[in-house]
């Protein structure tokens, strides 16, 4: 969550929206009319009332966990009553299967007879597919040799690409390169002291002509507040940055750029 800067409240979109402390480790979230719509006190309340429900659910879980008990001791009779019936079906079952074997065996010999017919159409059709395999087998040789010459085609496109790609990127690069240069750009990343309220901030080995045009930004740890700055001072060699609050502790840098 964003830090609030150190003021008594915080106005978001508009001001509809209002963030205040309401006492110490309290806060509120209040509409354009002070009307609060949440606050650490209602979070609060809300983890009593989600505690209260959660003690209901144990109960009616054990309540449950009772009638599942009774409908297991009723299921036991059933499946005792089930394996009964099982038992008088199996006797019926094993005098259906003898008789489907007698049929299995009748068809067994008719089958063998279907079998070697099959067997002898698939010969003949063996021996076709073989000569249609071979024609297939001198197309596909032709064909091979053909993507041959058009992958090595591409291959020599695909080197030629890469040698006018290297040239462009290269290109680009110098004129980044001249581009800093000729913009006569500094660029300086300083690091603050705990109970900083300012910073003078050196241009190094460079002196302008006159007093360039300034930007600042300041970077914090993760968790750290956020603490605005502004630059109250441009020289020639140097500028003073001031900040909003001391600075709490040693993760906050700033850096400036300075150019004409």
């Amino acid at each position: 969550m964003a830090k609030i800067f150190s003021v008594e409240k915080l106005s978001v979109g508009g001001d509809n929206i209002r963030i205040r402390s309401s006492g110490t480790n309290k806060f509120e979230i209040t509409d354009s009319s002070n009307s609060v719509l949440m606050s650490k006190s209602t979070i609060e309340s809300d983890i009593a009332s989600l505690s209260t429900l959660e003690s209901e659910d144990v109960s009616t879980v054990n309540s449950s966990i009772a009638s599942l008990s009774t409908l297991e001791s009723e299921d036991v009779s059933t499946v005792n009553s089930s394996i009964a019936s099982l038992s008088t079906l199996e006797s019926e079952d094993v005098s259906t299967v003898n008789s489907s074997i007698a049929s299995l065996s009748t068809l067994e010999s008719e089958d063998v007879s279907t079998v070697n017919s099959s067997i002898a159409s698939l010969s003949t059709l063996e021996s076709e597919d073989v000569s249609t395999v071979n024609s297939s087998i001198g197309s596909l040789s032709t064909l091979e040799s053909e993507d041959v010459s058009t992958v090595n085609s591409s291959i020599a496109s695909l080197s030629t690409l890469e040698s006018e790609d290297i040239s462009t990127v290269n290109s680009s690069i110098d004129s980044v390169a001249d581009s800093i240069t000729q913009n006569d750009v500094v660029a300086v990343t300083t690091a603050l002291s705990v109970n900083d309220t300012s910073k003078v901030i050196d241009f190094g080995e460079r002196e302008f002509d006159s007093a360039p045009t300034v930007t600042a930004s300041m970077q914090g740890g993760q968790d750290d507040p956020i603490i605005g700055l502004q630059i109250s001072e441009i020289t020639t060699t140097d500028c003073t940055v001031q900040f909003s609050d001391n600075i709490p502790n040693g993760d906050y840098k700033v850096t400036i750029l300075a150019s004409i």
